[in-house]
């Protein structure tokens, strides 16, 4: 028996589940044959997910012209992210440019002064521990259980403190896997990164990486997120979106979109920088629900992603490809040249679309930071078998 069998049985592990498998008959159309269809057959307790991210600019003793010290930021800053992650949501909170003492004065303010729901994972960047700036996720423990923890820096040794090709600056990633104290088959991924600002061979690398850890993971649905120093016309940016990563700013439509069309600003109110660099990453099956379904896959067009995206896979090597070589119809309102088919079967457990994206407001009297937050809302379901 599965743990997530156990679980149906009214036990209380969990695990991975199969995905069932429909077969619709086709003899009415004269085609002789059925085909498999990724089928939603009992979803139960959707997940109301909420992403806030945000570059809250480090605590700087030699600050920019316009720019205010972090005591005065700081409570600008807390504010925000209290208010857009109230009660009604499982809220993540990805957040760059954190120095040890930020980490710590906006968890004591979120928790109130006290030992309270927030926490986080994360780690300084420059020995690992808690020098240099944090790319930390925070979140509740009454929403989320850990399950996985870990950060890798982007260089060409990834598991040591290190700088990488022509960065200025050492960069990580910080990975969380978490599991929903609502619904506990729902089990996510989040990744959040600060790509280098100078190093143009190191943004595409560092693209190139995270895809790789990332296919190599494991099999739950993954959120990247993050200040990636790259505007939507870069090659990083496109490196992402060939290999099945969805921008939540482009998913979404104007009937789900909200704030501001920019995300850094810098800190002069009548000058303002106004460049898109701050995504949310959604995974490649995710979908606005305002959105008709048009796309659908043919069993040699998945078989042949699934092989280029990923290694040791030739051919039609053994993996557990039994739904795509038995047919599987997969439907897509993407490019095929927008998804990666690792881990096809359990992914299509998952019902992921958007609901809200919006680029807050940020300026009151002053900037609290030079970027904007970001945020983005999706509902999460996933199948019981």
């Amino acid at each position: 028996m599965t743990e997530d069998e156990s679980l149906m049985n009214g036990q209380t592990s969990y695990g991975a589940v199969e995905l069932e498998e429909r077969r619709t008959d086709d003899k009415n159309q004269g085609k002789g044959k059925g085909k498999y269809e990724a089928h939603f057959p009992n979803l139960v307790d959707p997940l109301n997910l909420r992403i806030y991210t945000n570059n809250i600019r480090f605590d700087n003793k030699n600050r920019d012209s316009h720019e205010k010290p972090w005591s005065k930021r700081k409570q600008l800053i807390t504010s925000s992210i209290a208010f857009n992650t109230r009660p009604g949501n499982a809220n993540v909170v990805c957040l760059q440019e954190v120095l040890h003492n930020q980490l710590e004065d906006i968890l004591f303010n979120l928790n109130h002064g006290n030992e309270g729901e927030w926490t986080y994972y994360g780690v300084g960047r420059s020995d690992g521990l808690t020098r240099g700036e944090y790319a930390p996720i925070l979140f509740k423990d009454q929403e989320w259980s850990v399950i996985e923890n870990r950060t890798f820096w982007l260089s060409e040794t990834p598991d040591v403190p290190s700088r990488g090709w022509d960065a200025a600056l050492e960069r990580i990633v910080t990975m969380v896997t978490l599991q929903s104290r609502v619904n506990p088959l729902i089990k996510i991924n989040f990744f959040n990164t600060h790509y280098d600002h100078k190093g143009i061979e190191a943004r595409r690398k560092s693209s190139l990486l995270i895809i790789d850890r990332m296919t190599n993971y494991n099999d739950y649905p993954s959120f990247l997120c993050g200040d990636f120093n790259t505007q939507p016309t870069d090659e990083p940016y496109h490196i992402l979106k060939e290999h099945g990563f969805k921008d939540s700013r482009t998913l979404a439509d104007s009937l789900n979109s909200y704030g501001h069309w920019s995300t850094f600003t810098g800190f002069d109110k009548h000058h303002e920088d106004n460049t898109i660099i701050d995504y949310i990453w959604a995974p490649y099956f995710a979908k606005n629900g305002n959105k008709p379904v048009s796309h659908e896959l043919s069993v040699n067009n998945a078989n042949e992603k699934f092989e280029e995206q990923v290694p040791g896979i030739e051919g039609g090597e053994s993996k557990d490809l039994s739904l795509i070589e038995d047919g599987l119809a997969l439907t897509e309102d993407s490019d095929i040249a927008d998804i990666n088919y690792y881990n096809v079967n359990l992914h299509q457990q998952y019902n992921i679309v958007i609901k809200a994206f919006g680029i807050l407001h940020s300026y009151y009297d002053f900037y609290m930071s030079d970027h904007r937050p970001v945020v983005a809302d999706y509902i999460v379901e996933r199948s019981l078998w």
